[in-house]
C-alpha cells in the first residue's frame, strides 16, 4: 500500500488573513487525505531568529496602525516590476540569513507538497526547489484579490487565486496560464454552511428583529470603530451593533461602558466565532483584508469596506466595489449613509447580496487540497 502523501502548510503569524488561510487548507488536507497525520501546519516566524521575528510582527503592526501611506509606499513600489527585479535579490539575502531553520526543516521533513500562505516561505520553497534540495509540488495560496510581484517564485508549480482578474495579473507578469487555478481563498470549513440569521441571533442572545450590524477591524481592532460606533447609535434608529474589538481591550472597555447606556450595542474581544457573528448580521462594515472579505462573501453579506489600509487591503476593496459585492466608503459619515441605504432600500440590499453570491467560490479550501493530493 502506498504512504499517505506529506504535506507541509507554511504561513507566517504576521496578520490573521494568513494563517486563517493555512489553517483551513490544512483542515481540509486532512480531512480528505485520510492521513491527518501526515499534514503538517508551520509558522515560520516560529523558525527564524526571535529577534527577527519579533522585529517582523512588530514593524508590519506598527506601520499600519501609525503609518499607513509608508506601507502603502513600499507596497506598491515593490510591486513596480524593475524595483522588484532588484530587490528579489536583497530579498534572497535575507531569506538566506533569517530563514536557516526553516530551510533544514522543509528538507528534514522531506514532503511532497508543500502550501506555502505566505510570501516569504513561498521564495524559500522554491529557492530550494531551484537548488535540488527539495522536490516537493508547491502550491502557493495568494489571500488577497489582486497578486504582488512579492509573491512570484520561479518554482512554483501552482498559484491558487481567488479571481479570473488575479490570473490575469500573474500572466501578464509572466505565469503560464496551466499554473493558475482560479479556486477562491479558502475560508475555514465552519464558514462553509449559513445559519440562518435568526438562529444565529438566538444563539447569539442577540434581539432577533433589529437590523444587525457587524462591525470588525482585523485582529488588533485598529481603525475609527469607536467613531462609527458613536455615530451609528447617534441616529436613534433600532439597529444592533456588534463590534468585533479583537485585542484591544481599551476600545472594548469603552464601548462596554456605551453598551451599559444601549442594549442594543455589543462589543466583543476576540472571537472564535465569527461565523456565527456574520450569520446573525445584515450588513458587515470592515477593512479589506483578503480573509475578511472571503468570509463575509461565504454568508452572503454585503460588505462596507472602510479605512483599508494603502497597499493589499485598497486593492481588496477596490475589486468588491468593481464587482458590485460591497460598497466602500471614505470617512465615519460615509459608513452611516451606506448603512442607512441598504436599511431603508431592500432593492439595494438585495442587489450587493447578490453580486457577493456570484463573487464568492465556494470550498476553496478543499479545491485546494484537492490539487496537493493529485
Amino acid at each position: 500500500m502506498d504512504r499517505p502523501k506529506k504535506i507541509l502548510v507554511l504561513y507566517a503569524s504576521a496578520g490573521h488573513g494568513h494563517e486563517k488561510a493555512a489553517k483551513a487548507v490544512a483542515e481540509a488536507c486532512r480531512a480528505l487525505s485520510g492521513a491527518p497525520d501526515a499534514v503538517k501546519i508551520i509558522d515560520t516566524i516560529q523558525w527564524a531568529p526571535t529577534f527577527y521575528g519579533n522585529f517582523y510582527r512588530r514593524s508590519y503592526l506598527t506601520l499600519i496602525q501609525h503609518t499607513p501611506w509608508l506601507w502603502g509606499l513600499l507596497y506598491y513600489g515593490l510591486d513596480q516590476g524593475w524595483i522588484y527585479g532588484w530587490m528579489r535579490w536583497v530579498r534572497r539575502i535575507v531569506n538566506s540569513i533569517t530563514a536557516r531553520k526553516l530551510k533544514q526543516l522543509i528538507i528534514h521533513e522531506n514532503p511532497d507538497v508543500i502550501v506555502t500562505a505566505h510570501f516569504m516561505s513561498t521564495e524559500v520553497a522554491s529557492h530550494l526547489k531551484q537548488s535540488g534540495q527539495t522536490n516537493a509540488k508547491i502550491i502557493n495560496v495568494i489571500t488577497d484579490y489582486l497578486p504582488h510581484h512579492i509573491w512570484l517564485g520561479k518554482c512554483v508549480d501552482i498559484y491558487a487565486v481567488a479571481l479570473q482578474e488575479t490570473k490575469a495579473h500573474l500572466i501578464r507578469w509572466g505565469v503560464t496560464a496551466e499554473k493558475i487555478r482560479v479556486v477562491g481563498i479558502p475560508v475555514e470549513k465552519k464558514f462553509l454552511s449559513r445559519l440562518p440569521a435568526l438562529e444565529a441571533r438566538k444563539k447569539l442572545s442577540l434581539d432577533p428583529k433589529a437590523f444587525t450590524v457587524l462591525i470588525t477591524s482585523g485582529g488588533a481592532g485598529i481603525g475609527s470603530m469607536k467613531n462609527i460606533v458613536k455615530r451609528l447609535l447617534g441616529l436613534k434608529k433600532s439597529i444592533q451593533i456588534l463590534v468585533v474589538c479583537g485585542t484591544n481591550q481599551e476600545l472594548r472597555d469603552v464601548l462596554s461602558a456605551s453598551a451599559k447606556e444601549n442594549a442594543l450595542l455589543k462589543p466583543l474581544g476576540f472571537v472564535n466565532n465569527m461565523d456565527e457573528c456574520m450569520a446573525a448580521s445584515d450588513i458587515v462594515i470592515g477593512k479589506g483584508g483578503g480573509l475578511t472579505v472571503a468570509e463575509s462573501l461565504s454568508q452572503g453579506k454585503p460588505m462596507i469596506l472602510f479605512q483599508s489600509i494603502p497597499g493589499q487591503e485598497a486593492r481588496n476593496a477596490a475589486c468588491i466595489q468593481k464587482y458590485k459585492a460591497g460598497l466602500v466608503a471614505n470617512s465615519p459619515e460615509e459608513v452611516v449613509r451606506q448603512v442607512i441605504k441598504l436599511l431603508e432600500s431592500p432593492a439595494a440590499m438585495e442587489a450587493v447580496k447578490k453580486s457577493a453570491n456570484e463573487m464568492y467560490i465556494p470550498d476553496s479550501a478543499a479545491r485546494i487540497a484537492r490539487l496537493a493530493l493529485e
